[in-house]
């Protein structure tokens, strides 16, 4: 974390402005009980497997223009900081870390073409640079731990039972999604700092491709709502506002059970 900054304020999720907080947890906690009540109810569960492999997790940062939606400047690396030299830019917002993957995956219902599946990641910690935000001439690291879910109504091609057979599927999901950010950080090289709690609820967006034991997938959680920093002002000395949304790659060895 960058040295020399202090004041920092701290909003918990008690403590928000946002009056959508408690509507979002409240239709999380909801979401999560009618899925519960309606697969405690199945009796078939199959394509139950392990993934153990690596993620490429990425964050993506987007302003508003004028002339539409536009990338905020970053630096690709892991441990940024304010004097450091960047090896890697990109003009259009993206950041990534590659992290560990274990996760278990159970399919609900008898093998088909459409189904209804639950995604959640428990936590994604990333930590990047951002060049002229929120003012021309001014840096930023934006510190992150995001935790999201995603129910997706999808389609599978080929093998219904997901490659344990040995064959190819093609699955294709999508449904709605909620982001989670516990909490995100943002400090400038000016000495502005603020801290933030806060959900958004998004687009979920799944593609993936299994062959017996391999399984890649990709997981987009498309967020179009604003994150407004009431503390941290732009060039006309209004609150700056990003807008984050977060894609993983997942690269995974399949065991069936």
């Amino acid at each position: 974390m960058p040295s020399g900054i202090t004041n920092k304020t701290c909003l918990t999720l008690n403590e928000t402005h946002n009056p959508n907080i408690k509507l979002y947890m409240f239709l999380f906690r909801k979401i999560l009980i009618t899925l519960f009540i309606f697969f405690c109810n199945q009796q078939f569960i199959y394509a139950d497997r392990l993934l153990i492999g690596v993620n490429q997790n990425q964050i993506k940062f987007t302003e508003d223009k004028a002339v539409g939606d536009e990338g905020i400047k970053t630096c690709n690396d892991s441990s940024p900081e304010f004097n450091k030299e960047c090896l890697e830019t990109n003009d259009e917002g993206y950041n990534y870390k590659y992290e560990p993957n274990l996760s278990l995956e159970l399919t609900f219902g008898e093998p088909s073409n459409f189904g209804l599946a639950l995604f959640i990641n428990l936590n994604s910690n990333m930590e990047t640079l951002l060049y002229d935000y929120p003012k021309n001439n001014v840096k930023s690291i934006v510190t992150s731990t995001t935790r999201s879910i995603g129910i997706p109504i999808y389609f599978v091609l080929g093998d219904k039972n997901l490659g344990a057979n040995g064959d190819w599927s093609l699955r294709l999901g999508i449904g709605p999604g909620l982001i989670y950010f516990n909490p995100l950080i943002i400090e400038t090289d000016d000495g502005q700092s603020e801290t933030l709690n806060e959900a958004h609820a998004c687009t979920y967006i799944q593609i993936s491709w299994d062959w017996s034991w391999f399984s890649l997938s990709y997981d987009m959680f498309q967020n179009y709502k604003e994150t407004v920093f009431k503390n941290i002002k732009n060039n006309s000395g209004e609150p700056a506002k990003m807008r984050i949304s977060y894609n993983s790659y997942k690269y995974s060895y399949a065991y069936y059970f």
